[in-house]
């Protein structure tokens, strides 16, 4: 049996398109584990965001990769570099991967934000979210149609370079206007003095930051169901959010592309509107 090592990390976004290869290759009879070493308290102390394990690998069926085996990856991994090759090994990173790659043993350390991900595990998706008491409420709650967020992702983005312009959420505002009877609007950022300054955004309803749910992604999660239309932006956050609640009603638009520096295969899901990312 072929087997496979993933590396769990970053925010609630990242670890669902993690879990979904997991799930993808296991439906594929590899045997998989999930390495959740990215969230120990070192972590905490470093210049990345503090994130925590949304979803324990139990809680979906995983099995935590050992020290024992994870061990054993980094030996095959020496060992492979030196082509003397007792098993097969492959080290996989990035967001997309070629399954004419995978050998005996894979070590997948990567966020594998892609459409295909999204698509091939739906049901598997819904399932794991509604193991959240609080998501799964949500998930049955009524929308009305022309109830629409924006979702203003800054600090981390600015250090990457990777922010949206005032442009890409004008136009963003201007289609929706345009498209929905009533449109109204309420903003989910994580930069709340800055939003406040763009008039762009004086007729939003509300403007929700990280304090108004105490930091939990869960509950900021489970607010973001409640909407019909969204605008994503270059965040898989509120982009799973979108995929979930998307009706034949629904507007979502998405950056393109969806990092200006970063390479990455973006989603294009039919329907969806495209706004340039300058």
């Amino acid at each position: 049996m072929k087997r496979a090592s993933i590396h769990l990390k970053g925010g609630f976004g990242n670890q669902i398109f993690q879990y979904s290869l997991a799930n993808y290759l296991r439906d594929q009879n590899y045997k998989v584990t999930i390495d959740t070493v990215f969230y120990k308290e070192n972590f905490q102390k470093s210049n990345n965001t503090p994130r925590g394990i949304i979803f324990e690998p139990n809680l979906l069926g995983f099995k935590k990769t050992s020290n024992l085996y994870k061990l054993f990856l980094k030996i095959l991994r020496k060992v492979n570099s030196l082509e003397i090759k007792f098993f097969t090994y492959e080290f996989l990173k990035g967001y997309d991967f070629n399954e004419e790659k995978m050998k005996d043993f894979n070590e997948f350390d990567g966020y594998w934000q892609n459409k295909k991900l999204l698509s091939d595990n739906r049901e598997f998706i819904k399932n794991a979210i509604e193991k959240v008491p609080l998501i799964k409420d949500a998930l049955t709650l009524s929308k009305e149609n022309n109830n629409s967020f924006i979702h203003i992702r800054r600090k981390d983005y600015i250090q990457m370079g990777e922010e949206l312009d005032t442009e890409f959420y004008k136009k963003s505002l201007e289609y929706l206007s345009n498209n929905i009877n009533n449109f109204k609007y309420d903003i989910f950022t994580d930069d709340y003095d800055w939003v406040k300054k763009q008039t762009i955004f004086e007729e939003v309803e509300n403007i929700y930051s990280e304090k108004d749910f105490d930091n939990d992604p869960i509950e900021t999660f489970s607010k973001m169901l409640s909407y019909n239309n969204f605008v994503v932006g270059n965040s898989t956050f509120s982009l799973i959010a979108a995929y979930m609640m998307e009706s034949d009603s629904s507007i979502i638009i998405i950056a393109d592309p969806w990092f200006k520096k970063i390479k990455h295969p973006g989603f294009d899901f039919q329907h969806w509107v495209k706004i340039e990312n300058k």
